[in-house]
């Protein structure tokens, strides 16, 4: 919890110092819906990236300050976010293959804070912050095949909610970094519809390991790290410039 209060108080000392330092501005609020995929990747031997599904409502609140033709945002980053992260392994030993997918899919808070650059009608805004994990849901699927075609497949779920993510989790907080492009086809002079793409990266989801005792104990090491990128839709509250 420690990122998010120093997020927090980065933020409203942002906010509070834009308010008594510009004279020509104008509060902004954006509310966006972004849909993307998501390239994950371990580490640990054998472990390669798989493609998964990123989703999310959020709200961005803040101070646009103007100048001429152009202005800056400073805003604040608060939503729900949904994010899959998916990772594939094949190993051998002995005679046997081992190819073992493993998925998380989480539920979480979202809160960070968006610097943005407004040139007309398009905008570039780079952003960081972090996701609380709410709920979270946990697929595991290993397949072993001998040299002689015999298969066998064990397969685990779990669902998890609160402080119980922390039995799967070694941290409560995923920090992300993220770059957003975004045009706005303006209604009014203050409303617009937005549409952009956005880059994103989440840092460092580590997953403690976890014994199946009545069938197997997996020692691989599972940090990802994901690489998103998608397409995000919304309305624009500001002037038009």
């Amino acid at each position: 919890m420690k990122y998010i209060k120093k997020i927090s108080l980065v933020l409203c000392a942002l906010l509070v110092f834009s308010s008594y330092s510009f004279a020509k501005g104008s509060f902004e609020a954006i509310v966006n819906v972004p849909v993307g995929m998501s390239f994950g990747g371990g580490t640990g031997d054998d472990i390669s990236a798989k493609i998964g599904f990123d989703s999310g409502v959020n709200v961005k609140l803040g101070y646009m300050f103007i100048f001429n033709k152009w202005a800056f945002s400073i805003l604040g980053d608060i939503g729900y976010s949904y994010d899959s992260y998916k990772i594939f392994s094949s190993s051998s030993v002995l005679s046997t293959t081992i190819n073992i997918t493993d998925s998380l899919y989480i539920h979480g808070f979202q809160l960070g804070v968006l610097p943005k650059f407004n040139f007309g009608a398009f905008s570039l805004g780079i952003g960081i912050g972090a996701k609380i994990p709410l709920a979270l849901t946990h697929k595991y699927e290993r397949t072993d095949r001998t040299s002689s075609g015999t298969e066998t497949t064990v397969s685990y779920n779990e669902n998890l909610y609160g402080d119980d993510i922390n039995q799967l989790l070694e941290s409560d907080v995923i920090p992300y970094l993220k770059v957003t492009f975004e045009y706005s086809i303006y209604f009014n002079d203050k409303i617009a519809f937005n549409v952009g793409a956005y880059l994103g990266y989440d840092f460092s989801v580590n997953k403690k390991n976890i014994v199946y005792s009545s069938y197997f104990y997996d020692t691989y090491e599972t940090k990802v790290d994901t690489f998103d990128i998608g397409l995000q839709f919304g309305l624009r509250f500001a002037p038009k410039l």
